[in-house]
């Protein structure tokens, strides 16, 4: 039987490792395909498979949708995977692989699964509509040479695709990385959907997969078929279950109820969430940064984005749940928090230097806390660039997969976390506008003084920090204005801040003495004069930088 050379794996390990989703420092030396789903091109000139692939023996379970064409397409050249030659004597065409997410044709075709429920199914995947997608009329869905999509630049884990001309712009992320059970994006923007928070983009489906991640043989993607509606399946919930919480979405999961295979061990997650798309919107980060830059003040926006996050916290409460935590669950989430110290203290400590005495106090301070505040579910990696304005007025919070190097990030070992949590986050993220704004040249215009000294940025975020907790604690009710001071916040701002150099690290070191600096402070002595810290090195204003 004629094969391609190289195959589609071969080629995918030389790619990987150039994508930033992908985000590991080891060239991956396997992939074994262990499921997947085949999508019907109604124009039939290409092949829409979407891979879920093994990497390596014990590696991540990761999510590569491909469009195999016969010819190249020049549209698509920034989003070529490779070629290949059939070894076929009498056929030996060329084949041609692209980045299925970058390729309208499959895109269209990903969207008509998802709105296509009823009729369409494959044995192992599932589109699943959510708050009347699945009502839209097919001509909603513009054909792939009439869809006007765009892939969001600047994604960290996953791969997000803008889409207008639509009945309305919609967004899809793509899941890079997939993990079994209920993913907390999807899940935290169904509940929310469900007590009607207008805090997020409204949820417009998903797809869920099963897949085999020990299978020791391929298992091939799986074909989209057309049933009749007396041949629909029971898949034990409503046709609007998707539109109403959060348990109808555990019970997606029965999944690997209906398609276990005696030889396979299945699980169940999902690839996709699809949602509303704001075209106008701004995130916070580029109106934040771009204010500092210029040496403006950022008060007013910064209080709308503490009773933003007030709202969002509320909704949270209401959609899922909050508690207080018993004696237990305190000494299990200072259990927890301190091991994350500890983990992002080991990344950390060669940039920023021996502070062990100065931390193991700061945790022998967090054992002795007598009571925890309540817990809930947050964002968890909340940041600037997170927030997004629309219309020139409504703010709206985006992105709840938790952060990207911890697994354990969104939902803690007690179940939910708190919202300390997204407190410290954004202070961190006015750290980090400012600082932007004391290294940046403005090269185009042959400066060489920051955009704003030391002293001045530091005034800048500290400004920012107190209109932010003002206005969370005007929304909320409750008075932040010593946010920082108690040992758990400090604890928590410490946190975020050892985390940010460990991911520093990982993808942009020369931004790694931002949080390192910041790591610093919080764990000098008493008295210690912070000027005395390092300082980073100015950069270039050509050089971009994202949150």
């Amino acid at each position: 039987m004629p094969q391609l050379s190289p195959t589609v794996e071969e080629h995918l390990l030389e790619w990987l490792p150039a994508q930033r989703w992908f985000a590991s420092t080891t060239a991956p030396t396997e992939l074994t395909c262990v499921g997947g789903l085949v999508l019907p091109d109604p124009e039939e000139a290409a092949q829409l498979i979407s891979y879920i692939y093994r990497v390596d023996e014990n590696g991540p379970i990761i999510h590569v949708p491909i469009t195999v064409r016969d010819e190249q397409v020049p549209a698509l050249s920034d989003h070529l995977i490779g070629e290949s030659q059939r070894t076929s004597r009498r056929n030996p065409a060329k084949k041609y692989f692209y980045d299925g997410t970058a390729d309208p044709a499959f895109v269209t075709a990903w969207l008509h699964f998802v709105h296509n429920a009823d009729r369409a199914y494959a044995d192992r995947v599932l589109g699943q509509p959510a708050a009347g997608f699945g009502l839209w009329p097919t001509s909603a869905i513009p054909e792939p040479e009439k869809l006007a999509m765009t892939i969001q630049p600047g994604e960290q884990s996953n791969t997000s695709v803008r889409i207008e001309g639509a009945q309305e712009p919609l967004i899809i992320k793509f899941f890079r990385h997939l993990s079994p059970g209920n993913d907390v994006d999807v899940s935290t923007g169904l509940g929310l959907d469900s007590v009607r928070s207008e805090m997020v983009a409204t949820t417009y489906g998903t797809i869920s997969a099963t897949w085999a991640p020990d299978a020791t043989t391929e298992l091939e993607p799986v074909p989209v078929q057309e049933r009749e509606p007396e041949d629909s399946l029971d898949y034990g919930f409503s046709d609007n279950a998707l539109s109403t919480g959060q348990q109808p979405v555990a019970e997606v999961f029965n999944l690997v109820e209906h398609f276990a295979a005696k030889e396979h061990e299945l699980v169940t997650g999902q690839l996709c969430v699809l949602r509303h798309f704001y075209p106008q919107a701004q995130d916070a980060w580029s109106l934040g940064s771009l204010a500092a830059v210029r040496g403006y003040g950022f008060t007013v926006e910064a209080d709308e984005l503490g009773r933003t996050l007030a709202r969002l916290h509320r909704d949270l409460a209401v959609a899922f749940g909050a508690q207080e935590p018993d004696e237990q669950q305190r000494i299990q989430l200072v259990a927890q928090l301190s091991e994350r110290l500890r983990w992002g203290y080991h990344q950390a400590e060669e940039v920023i230097g021996d502070h062990r005495l100065e931390l193991e106090a700061l945790i022998a301070e967090l054992t002795e806390i007598a009571t925890a505040p309540q817990l809930q579910r947050i964002h968890s990696d909340l940041h600037l660039g997170q927030i997004i304005r629309t219309d020139g007025h409504h703010w709206r919070v985006i992105d709840f997969e938790g952060e990207p190097l911890r697994a354990d990030s969104g939902v803690s070992a007690v179940g939910y976390d708190l919202i300390e949590r997204d407190l410290a986050g954004m202070l961190r993220s006015f750290d980090y506008a400012a600082a932007l704004a004391h290294r940046v040249y403005f090269a185009d215009q042959q400066n060489t003084a920051p955009a704003l000294s030391q002293t001045e940025a530091r005034e800048w975020a500290e400004n920012c920090a107190k209109a932010f907790l003002a206005g969370y604690g005007a929304e909320s009710g409750s008075d932040r204005t010593d946010f920082g001071t108690g040992a758990l916040e400090r604890a928590l701002l410490l946190d975020k801040a050892l985390y940010e150099v460990a991911y520093e690290l990982t993808h942009r070191q020369d931004w790694v003495h931002v949080p390192a600096l910041a790591a610093q402070r919080l764990l000098a002595p008493e008295g210690k004069d912070p000027a005395e810290l390092p300082t980073p090195a100015p950069v270039p204003a050509a050089q971009e930088i994202t949150e």
